[in-house]
């Protein structure tokens, strides 16, 4: 009889690995542990089986007990496949198998339950012996199967199981997420209805909505509405999450500064459109350039107006020029963009980041 020890297996992960290392079984240079019967001699209702069994390349002489009995899904007295149970016991130090020895006791059972296609036994065999036999094979098999709670000290080897969409989504617990953010939507809708942001200062800048930045940006308006920017406040409403007040700010305009946009009062200013980079721009409207010169407002964003949104926590592949390639255009900032040269994308970093994670996830 040959066994194959690669597949060895223990009642703890630790163990069954602890099991193939060259201090236990050594399976890498000995892959296979061999048994070899001698002698066998009737006993009672079963038999003493002699022999020889080689582990980790050491042979010695062993006894084993052998119980005989018929498979279970067979009709009684159909002894064309029965099964025989050899039982019996090594010293593991016999065989130069010492790891683990403050862990381990060095006595070690073995149990090989071999199968037989064609048993040729006298016809007689006693049935209530067989069936005694099968019973107690039933028994081990649910011992092996659920073995009872360890009671005494163990040894834990913890290991990490890294939490992403590519694992099962427990129906309960997307369920209990989708229920709270129903009820911090209701609550907070309620809460700041009728709240706004307040006022710009006499002499101060207020938000006009893009609506009136398209009225002679056209095209630089039409390129924008096609980038992540444009449709920002639609990934929120998608999972409900359009009045969670850790999401809300970096998805409006102006997010409660002097005439822009608050939780529920936001009206003309969802998404995150042109004013949120280049400045309020109330009085550009009323008075668009000086001197031949843009009057009111910001020309270029600076990385520090990107990092109020692009933070560490929700935007870890941010990197300034990458992502000013992504929302520059021949049609929105021409020379900036030339200026910027070939290069990564943000949406390149974004899509390499994805993979190396594993892949993106679905919004439950």
């Amino acid at each position: 009889m040959t066994l194959d020890v690669t597949g060895a297996q223990a009642s703890f992960p630790f163990a069954a690995q602890a099991l193939q290392k060259p201090t236990v079984l050594d399976s890498k240079a000995h892959p296979k542990t061999h048994f070899a019967s001698t002698r066998v001699t009737a006993k009672g209702d079963g038999a003493n089986v002699s022999g020889n069994i080689t582990i980790r390349g050491v042979t010695r002489p062993i006894a084993l007990q052998a119980d005989i009995f018929r498979q279970a899904r067979y009709a009684q007295g159909d002894r064309s496949h029965l099964s025989v149970r050899l039982t019996g016991q090594v010293l593991r130090s016999a065989f130069g198998a010492n790891g683990w020895a403050d862990l381990v006791s060095d006595e070690m059972r073995i149990l090989l339950d071999a199968r037989i296609a064609k048993f040729r036994a006298d016809a007689s065999a006693d049935q209530s012996f067989v069936a005694r036999l099968e019973q107690e094979r039933v028994a081990l098999a649910a011992t092996i199967e659920k073995p009872a709670a360890v009671t005494g000290p163990v040894i834990v080897t913890a290991a990490q199981t890294k939490v992403s969409c590519h694992l099962a989504v427990d129906a309960d617990a997307a369920r209990a997420l989708r229920s709270y953010d129903d009820w911090v939507a209701a609550k907070n809708q309620q809460r700041f209805a009728g709240v706004r942001a307040p006022a710009p200062a006499k002499g101060q800048a207020g938000y006009v909505g893009s609506e009136q930045c398209e009225a002679c940006h056209a095209d630089e308006a039409a390129h924008w509405a096609k980038t992540r920017h444009g449709d920002a406040y639609a990934t929120l409403v998608t999972v409900n999450k359009q009045f969670d007040l850790s999401c809300v700010g970096c998805h409006v305009t102006g997010f409660r500064e002097p005439g822009g946009a608050e939780v529920v009062e936001n009206a003309g200013l969802t998404n995150v459109q042109c004013e949120q980079c280049h400045g309020p721009g109330s009085q550009h409207v009323a008075t668009p350039e000086r001197r031949g010169k843009p009057n009111a407002i910001r020309r270029d964003a600076t990385v520090e107006v990107c990092q109020q949104c692009h933070t560490p926590e929700h935007s870890d592949t941010f990197e300034y020029a990458a992502y000013l390639r992504d929302v520059l255009s021949p049609e929105h900032g021409p020379e900036r963009r030339a200026a910027l040269g070939e290069g990564p994308t943000g949406h390149e970093l974004r899509a390499a980041g994805l993979a190396a994670a594993g892949g993106g996830c679905k919004k439950m």
